[in-house]
């Protein structure tokens, strides 16, 4: 199997289709990292075309660009990724390849993601920079 297979199963999806299982990894995904958007703004984001849903069996990835207001520079992020099974380092590996290719190919400067503390280690391993937010509520 070639390294770059796993990707060629990531496929592009239409978020009305697959919106009675993703909303549950979405809703997962908010509880775990204390987001302030609800999945309603994800779904909405999908809809108008702000963001692309991406799904292989069990899992997906929901994506958008962003532009820094003082450099210009867009950013590919990751949005919301879940999966209800774990996947190989290998497969990650892969997804993470393709997701990087999409982004040099949109012009992007980088490849980002908001994830819980589990994939920490994983992607320091594999030169990314992770950035901590921390906030209070007032």
């Amino acid at each position: 199997m070639q390294e770059d297979e796993h990707f060629s199963d990531l496929k592009l999806g239409d978020i009305r289709e697959h919106w009675h299982w993703v909303k549950h990894g979405v809703e997962e995904v908010i509880k775990l990292n204390n987001a302030s958007y609800k999945p309603e703004d994800v779904y909405a984001r999908c809809i108008y075309g702000e963001a692309n849903l991406f799904l292989n069996e069990g899992m997906f990835f929901i994506t958008t660009i962003t532009v820094d207001e003082f450099n210009m520079k867009k950013s590919y992020s990751l949005w919301v990724m879940w999966a209800s099974v774990l996947h190989t380092k290998k497969q990650l590996d892969s997804y993470l390849k393709y997701f990087a290719k999409l982004a040099k190919e949109q012009g992007c400067s980088y490849l980002e993601g908001v994830s819980y503390k589990n994939l920490e280690r994983y992607l320091k391993a594999k030169d990314w920079t992770v950035s901590t937010l921390y906030r209070k509520e007032l």
